[in-house]
């Protein structure tokens, strides 16, 4: 996700069967969300540190 920058499974594939994989991680009960959106967050947190950050939302 982010070196193609783009959260669509169907981008991410190279092909069908990688498609699946990533659909099966995903639906795979100890996969948590909570995990995910803290791992996205610290991830955040590290790249835009000692920077201003102008957040834009419709």
């Amino acid at each position: 996700m982010l070196e193609s920058r783009t959260v669509s499974i169907r981008a991410l594939s190279k092909d069908w069967a990688e498609q699946m994989a990533y659909y099966r991680w995903l639906e795979n009960p100890s996969v948590k969300l909570s995990s995910l959106t803290e791992s996205l967050a610290e991830h955040c947190r590290h790249e835009v540190q000692g920077r201003h950050v102008l957040a834009i939302s419709d």
